[in-house]
Formats: C-alpha cells, sequence, structure tokens
C-alpha cells in the first residue's frame, strides 16, 4: 500500500508539470502537512502536539507565500493544480503507512518493498499507455539516474529513514524545505528572481520547521 501510494504520488505530482507552474505544483505537493496532521490519528494513532500544529500552520502558509506571485490560470493550470494537490494526499498516505511499518521493518526491508512495488505499479501503468519508454537523449537518460539515485535513493530513504524515530508531522513539515530548494536551483539553473514574497515564504518555512524539530520527541524506538 506505502508503494501504491508512493506510485500515485509521482504519477500525479510529475503529470501536473505539463499543466501548471512549477511553482504551483511545488507548492501544492508540498502541502502534505496538512493531510498528515489532519490523518495521523486514525493511521499511526499519534496525536499531534501544539507545536507540530503551530509548525504545520507556518509553514504552509510559507508554501503558499512562496508561490503566491505565480500562480498560473485556465482550465489546463486548474488542472494541474489538481493533479498536484492529489500528489500531497498520496505523500501524506505514504508517509503515515511508512511510520507503521517502520516501527516493525527495517529500513532496507522497508524500501525495497515500498520502492520496488512502486517501481512495478508506475511501470504497468507506463507500458499499457503505451508511453516512449526508449530513444531518450543522454541528457534525459542522465537526468533520470539523477533522479533515481539523488532524489529517490538518498532523498526519500533518509525520510524513510527518521520515519522510526520522528513523528509524520515533522517529516512531513521538512519536506517544506523542497520550495527552498526549488527557489534557489531556479535561481541557479533558471536564472529565476528571488522575490521578497519566496523569502518571506522560505524564512517562514525554516522557522516552521524549527519550531516543530524544537518540540519532537527525539527518543531512541527500541526494535
Amino acid at each position: 500500500m506505502s508503494g501504491l501510494f508512493l506510485a500515485f504520488h509521482f504519477a500525479a505530482w510529475i503529470s501536473s508539470l505539463s499543466y501548471t507552474s512549477i511553482a504551483n505544483s511545488v507548492v501544492l505537493v508540498n502541502m502534505n502537512p496538512l493531510w498528515v496532521g489532519l490523518l495521523s490519528s486514525f493511521i499511526t494513532g499519534e496525536r499531534l502536539k501544539t507545536a507540530s500544529v503551530a509548525g504545520i500552520i507556518i509553514s504552509v502558509t510559507g508554501a503558499a507565500i512562496i508561490g503566491a506571485g505565480d500562480y498560473a490560470a485556465g482550465e489546463e493550470a486548474l488542472f494541474g493544480d489538481f493533479l498536484a494537490l492529489i500528489g500531497g494526499i498520496c505523500a501524506a498516505f505514504y508517509l503515515l503507512i511508512g511510520r507503521n511499518l517502520r516501527r516493525k521493518l527495517t529500513l532496507t526491508a522497508y524500501i525495497m518493498v515500498c520502492y520496488g512495488s512502486a517501481a512495478v505499479f508506475l511501470w504497468v501503468a507506463v507500458l499499457s499507455m503505451g508511453m516512449q519508454i526508449t530513444g531518450y537523449g543522454t541528457a534525459t537518460v542522465a537526468s533520470f539516474f539523477g533522479l533515481a539515485i539523488v532524489s529517490q535513493l538518498i532523498g526519500h530513504t533518509c525520510f524513510n529513514w527518521a520515519l522510526r524515530w520522528f513523528t509524520p508531522g515533522l517529516v512531513a513539515v521538512t519536506l517544506l524545505g523542497e520550495p527552498i530548494g526549488s527557489t534557489i536551483l531556479a535561481y541557479l539553473i533558471f536564472n529565476e528572481k528571488l522575490t521578497l514574497l519566496k523569502l518571506a515564504g522560505g524564512s517562514l518555512i525554516l522557522a516552521a520547521i524549527y519550531i516543530s524539530a524544537s518540540a519532537e520527541n527525539s527518543k531512541t524506538v527500541q526494535p
């Protein structure tokens, strides 16, 4: 189930980039702290602390501010926004299910089944839809490997490691550092300007991460 939600997360989020702006997509998919907060008590039985609730509110506000000046309009953009939002909800289920499983499974066992099943689900979708799987340029293939090794194996595995020791609420809030990273990379690679809105939103997100982390009970969980 965790792998299935991870597959839906990637399918919806990456597809959204064909219809809406990068800012919209990144902001909406990273609304998952809100969904984690709403669903935590039902799936993991963990109740959010007051500081964690405050962190979620502040972080979501910061994420919204980052994309506030770049919202696109029109039916296609709305469809892309919807896909990104669905991607965020699926990511929340992925984190919450992972929290339950990581209490009982080693990191290696969990990611092998989760990532492996997600890959199978996505390959089935790609092949059944007759999508292109060959004929890409060297730069595109290199980007595929970069996504697989850096973003997935390193990035997602770090978060899945943390799920054993920290609540999904904190992990979801730290994921909101992504809009900050996206802003910095967009400036370095695409020469996009660092606006006051983006700087203000980034500051709020960092503050939210600090507030949530400070309140987190980081006692080691025994195997």
